[in-house]
């Protein structure tokens, strides 16, 4: 949850923020009731949440699945009409190359932030 919150603060910083959309919510969860007692309706721009996969709610061709073993180098965010997918936020202990598989399994293209040439920091 607290990584969320902290995605959602980032964005409502940002020079230029973006649309966050949670899907697979489902009603009930814990998830969802974190997000309630937060006040999350209230948050602007107000996320939306949808019970539905991201490939119910998105065209599939509009779809960017960013993860630390994407296919290409992230190199702008600047197309109005891509979609990027944040798969489940994690603490770094999930499996390696789960994510990338996801994305190529559905179809989706993959991209990874460039985070080695810009900072130096290494990926997986």
């Amino acid at each position: 949850m607290r990584q969320v919150v902290d995605v959602y603060r980032f964005n409502r910083d940002a020079e230029r923020p973006f649309r966050l959309h949670l899907s697979g919510l489902q009603r009930g969860s814990i998830t969802e009731e974190r997000l309630r007692l937060r006040n999350f309706e209230r948050w602007a721009p107000s996320p939306t949440l949808s019970e539905r996969p991201y490939l119910r709610d998105f065209d599939k061709s509009r779809l960017v699945y960013v993860s630390p073993e994407g296919g290409e180098v992230a190199d702008d965010f600047e197309d109005p009409d891509a979609v990027f997918v944040l798969g489940a936020l994690h603490d770094g202990s999930a499996l390696s190359g789960v994510s990338r598989l996801k994305a190529d399994l559905q179809g989706i293209r993959s991209v990874r932030l460039p985070l080695t040439e810009c900072v130096g920091i290494k990926g997986r």
